[in-house]
């Protein structure tokens, strides 16, 4: 049986994992339409285009990090 302390550790971890989820999803919508990247589109990228695709690449590679190195 789970006691309360687990209970709302394990329920706080979901959200965690619910938020994630939701970034994620944004994170890909956000650079759908040049994807898969090209040289030739990504020659034509704008600035913010160059900077929605270093947003996913420095966040979730920094996620996935500190997942595996707290042994996740």
């Amino acid at each position: 049986m789970i006691n309360d302390n687990s209970l709302l550790l394990l329920q706080d971890a979901w959200r965690e994992c619910e938020r994630h989820i939701y970034h994620l999803f944004y994170a890909m919508l956000s650079i759908r339409k040049f994807m898969p990247l090209t040289e030739k589109s990504y020659i034509n990228l704008t600035d913010e285009e160059i900077q929605d695709i270093d947003h996913v690449i420095l966040n979730y590679r920094i996620r996935w990090a500190i997942a595996y190195f707290q042994g996740f």
